[in-house]
């Protein structure tokens, strides 16, 4: 007895029985084995029995036929030259050779009872929805105006639930009889499609899901289609006694055309037909549609809470910012640093801010913007002496793509960034001549190109800029444009080192110690007098960075302990005996040229450890030739 199992329907296995006779597999109905499908010819193929061997043929089908054997395939040729002997564990494939039909040839077990039915007909239809509407649709004005009723209905609701009733309840309309409606979405993490809706209108519900064959059928055709199964029914039985399930199942896609649900409408009783599937897929493409935007919209309104807290904290901390002083000091210095940068922080003009390496300057450029006009706006900085002259460029005036290898796509410069808010230009000094030409245009055109483009764009910047160099002698000596620095210097404000103010470094130490502990919770809370006296008479070359780093090491050095010891500071600051320092007569005092020599010691080691050994960096740090810096290493021996 012949058992041919079908892998195409509503579940895996179907099988169905021959004891002896002819076969004929084909989308006919007259067939015995009906497989209504476009890549299915009207007769394509049949078995029969010859001896004791089944014979399979292809009746000339217009996609052919191939038999799975062994791991191999086999393409049958058409008619009488192609028979082959069928044996059991075959897959004849039929159809689309990527995506075929399967029937696997078994065999009934020994013993078994032969199935009543000398003939069972099995018949799968799968149709897909053409993009013109059937005539039957067209002309049916009830059907349309139920779908155009329907899509109202739903583009007015955001709530998948309303979604899902408002679908079952057009269903229910459209196609009479016992349906059963069942969706299904997929949760990406886990790439499996889970329950979200199902529903009869009898009340009784199935087992819930789809077959895993409909759902590979569904990712991979990205179609609605229409199936129906008959099961156990002879030939001579009428339709309507036979137990007929109709399907009908759709993807549904996001924009981008991934599958990520899928819908399944059945009917016992009576089946449906191409129309019926063309409301549905409507319904579906709809549906999906519909789901999309609304998932969009909750990741939007998601990201609009998300960024409406994130922007209520900016304006808090932008508040807090504007009322807390951010340069600290009660010295006459620093008080007329404040003054400067407060007459000058209403206005539009340039400032160009002036100091040693660690005096804080964008600190008082950030304190300048706060206080300005242009406080709601962005701030940007960026240190030109860290990049090469090309990469500035980039950086200032952006690029388009193709303007060079890497570039990629568009890019913004800072200029673009920082449009209506202000733009600190740190290390101005280092800045290349063939940059001050393009950033000379800027400051007077208020324009500029990016690199590779073919038209400028303008922008509506304030600059502040800030160096630590003498801008006058880099004039003279011929590495910074004159027109660019009368253009830098309408404002100028020098911010004086730390030595000159020594009588601020108590209340900068507490500040800097509050900012430690929101890092380091566990933190000293102040240091003894002795210490403070220590960094009071210390002259702070690196100023207020130096400052700030030396608190941070003295903090861990001195662990849980509540207050900062002379024995936690660096040697140097805390004033103990030096290995090169010379006594006099064991008083412990040195010389004046002694203590010189061992403050410039320290200074150019400091220095070098700023600029990572870097020694031309250093020696322009320190305002002196690469060569004279060689020889007081030398001299005074430092590492």
């Amino acid at each position: 007895m012949l058992r041919l199992t079908l892998h195409f329907g509503l579940s895996n296995q179907h099988s169905v029985e021959f004891q002896s006779g002819e076969v004929m597999i084909g989308r006919k109905p007259h067939c015995s084995i009906a497989i209504v499908d476009p890549r299915i010819s009207g007769q394509h193929a049949r078995l029969y029995l010859q001896g004791s061997d089944w014979i399979f043929e292809d009746l000339f089908s217009t996609n052919g036929s191939m038999i799975h054997r062994s791991g191999q395939r086999t393409v049958v040729a058409p008619g009488a030259p192609g028979r082959q002997k069928i044996l059991t564990g075959d897959e004849l494939l039929l159809g689309d050779a990527d995506t075929p039909i399967v029937i696997r040839v078994d065999e009934a077990a020994a013993g078994e009872t032969p199935s009543p039915a000398r003939e069972t007909v099995v018949a799968v239809r799968a149709l897909k929805p053409t993009f013109e509407l059937p005539p039957r649709v067209r002309e049916d004005g009830a059907a349309l105006r139920d779908l155009c009723q329907f899509m109202g209905e739903q583009a007015r609701t955001s709530e998948l639930a309303d979604q899902f009733v408002g679908l079952f309840r057009f269903f229910q309309k459209r196609f009479s009889g016992d349906i059963w409606f069942y969706a299904a979405l997929r949760d990406f993490p886990q790439g499996e499609f889970r329950k979200a809706f199902s529903r009869s209108s009898s009340g009784k519900e199935p087992a819930d899901g789809a077959p895993p064959s409909l759902r590979e059928r569904l990712l991979s055709e990205k179609q609605a289609i229409l199936l129906k199964e008959t099961r156990g029914a002879q030939q001579s039985e009428p339709a309507a006694a036979s137990g007929v399930d109709s399907i009908m199942a759709a993807p549904l896609m996001d924009h981008a055309g991934k599958v990520f649900g899928l819908f399944l409408l059945s009917r016992r009783g009576r089946e449906f037909d191409e129309a019926d599937l063309a409301l549905f897929a409507a319904a579906a493409a709809h549906a999906g549609s519909t789901f999309e935007t609304i998932r969009l919209v909750d990741e939007l309104k998601a990201a609009r809470e998300q960024l409406s807290a994130s922007n209520k904290t900016l304006l808090q901390d932008i508040a807090k910012s504007r009322s807390a002083p951010l340069l600290i000091g009660e010295s006459p210095a620093i008080r007329k640093v404040l003054k400067a940068s407060d007459a000058v922080a209403g206005s539009d003009s340039t400032v160009l801010i002036q100091g040693e390496t660690g005096v804080g300057k964008e600190v008082l450029a950030r304190h300048i913007h706060g206080r300005s006009a242009r406080a709601d706006r962005y701030f940007a900085a960026v240190n030109c002496g860290a990049l090469t002259a090309t990469l500035l460029e980039s950086e200032l005036f952006g690029h388009v793509k193709g303007a060079f290898t890497g570039a990629t796509s568009n890019k913004k410069g800072y200029f673009s960034i920082a449009n209506h808010g202000t733009l600190f230009l740190d290390e101005i000094g280092e800045i290349p001549l063939q940059l001050q030409v393009k950033l000379l245009r800027v400051l007077q055109e208020g324009e500029f190109w990016p690199v590779g483009a073919d038209k400028p764009e303008t922008c509506d910047v304030r600059i502040l800029a800030a160096t630590n160099r003498v801008l006058e002698t880099e004039v003279k000596e011929g590495r910074f444009r004159e027109d660019l620095y009368f253009r830098l210097n309408v404002f100028p404000i020098r911010v004086p080192p730390l030595r000159e103010r020594q009588e601020d470094i108590p209340l900068l130490v507490n500040h800097l110690l509050e900012r430690l502990r929101e890092r380091h919770p566990n933190a000293p809370q102040k240091l003894t007098e002795r210490a403070m006296a220590c960094l009071c008479a210390f002259p702070w070359p690196g100023n207020i960075r130096q400052l700030s780093n030396e608190l941070e090491r003295a903090c861990l050095l001195s662990g849980h302990s509540t207050h900062i010891d002379v024995d936690a500071l660096s040697p140097e600051i805390a004033g103990e005996d030096d290995p090169d320092v010379v006594t006099v007569d064991g008083t412990g005092r040195e010389t004046l040229k002694e203590t010189m020599r061992r403050l410039e010691k320290g200074v150019i080691k400091r220095a070098l450890d700023e600029h990572h050994n870097n020694k031309t960096a250093t020696a322009r740090a320190l305002g002196i030739s690469r060569q004279a810096l060689l020889l007081k290493i030398n001299m005074l021996g430092v590492d």
